[in-house]
């Protein structure tokens, strides 16, 4: 599982730019008789600290935009301390000599900081401003109450009964959605991080796509249930046909979709945007969050029992 509500890279940039910069202005303000007596051993403490903290949070599971900026920062202080180390200062070199020099070091960690972070701004993969926009989380979302209505009934395998709704009208799909949606979803299926494999249809939800087969809508708050009596187990190591469900920050499903690949520690994950259409895409390249989880259940498929019957009673 993992969960993350901000970007890891946006604090990654945040560690080097302000930590750095933190480190930086508390070296000059020490002056140059912070390395002497007890104040040697703050340089040791610095390195250890930073050093134990990136530790911790790697063993944490916390990406390395988090942890590896706590780490190079804790090797550059690390540096700076072993230059100014007594078997080092007969070392004859002119540059190594003015490097040495505690004021000049903080005041480099402190003007390279800021340029690291713009450096690695410039270089994150830039979120695609499109799919943040209200229009698109508009459509990825259900219809209005109005035009949808409970057609028929499904169970999970312990008989509990699941809504299935269809939209009023016989037509499942406005025309004018085809058009809008293409050109909302354009950059990121142009840049590759996106690739549609169905377009949009109004007959299911992403609920519904993943338990009914793209035949109903199913709402979120039915899922957790689903997922009780179906059998279904978190797993950290997805493998193809597992399930993804998303959450928001109260826990509540959001959004659902199915594992089409996972190898060489790539996932890929195929699902249906609400009314728009249905897309291969990574699993925290979407618009529903950053927290997700992976299930796996021994059923045989993730279909809800008595789809078939119901199908034949809402044509009736």
């Amino acid at each position: 599982m993992y969960s993350d509500g901000i970007s890891a890279d946006l604090i990654g940039m945040c560690i080097v730019g302000l930590g750095g910069s933190l480190l930086g202005l508390m070296g000059l303000l020490a002056g140059p008789g912070a390395g002497k007596g007890r104040g040697k051993l703050v340089g040791p403490l610095v390195v250890l600290l930073l050093a134990g903290t990136a530790g911790a949070a790697a063993a944490l599971g916390q990406p390395s935009p988090v942890w590896l900026p706590i780490l190079v920062l804790a090797g550059v202080c690390g540096l700076f301390h072993a230059s100014r180390l007594p078997q080092l200062s007969h070392a004859g070199c002119t540059v190594l000599a003015v490097l040495r020099k505690p004021r000049l070091q903080w005041a480099l960690l402190l003007a390279a900081s800021p340029l690291l972070t713009l450096g690695w701004a410039l270089l994150s993969e830039p979120e695609c401003p499109c799919l943040q926009t209200a229009e698109v989380q508009v459509l990825a979302e259900r219809p209005p109450t109005e035009e949808l209505t409970v057609t028929a009934h499904a169970a999970t395998d312990t008989g509990y009964p699941v809504a299935l709704s269809s939209p009023r009208s016989r037509t499942h799909t406005d025309p004018r959605l085809l058009t809008r949606e293409e050109a909302l979803v354009q950059p990121w299926t142009a840049s590759g991080q996106l690739l549609r494999t169905a377009p949009p249809d109004g007959k299911s939800n992403c609920h519904g796509w993943v338990f009914t087969g793209g035949r109903y809508w199913v709402k979120g708050a039915e899922v957790e249930r689903i997922l009780q009596d179906n059998d279904y187990r978190p797993v950290t190591r997805p493998v193809v046909g597992d399930v993804i469900i998303y959450r928001n920050g109260d826990g509540q499903v959001t959004h659902s979709g199915l594992v089409k690949i996972a190898e060489e520690g790539r996932v890929l994950v195929e699902s249906k945007w609400g009314r728009l259409g249905c897309y291969l895409h990574y699993p925290d390249k979407q618009i529903y969050g950053k927290d997700f989880t992976y299930y796996r259940s021994p059923r045989s498929g993730h279909h809800l029992r008595g789809l078939d019957a119901a199908s034949v009673k809402a044509a009736s």
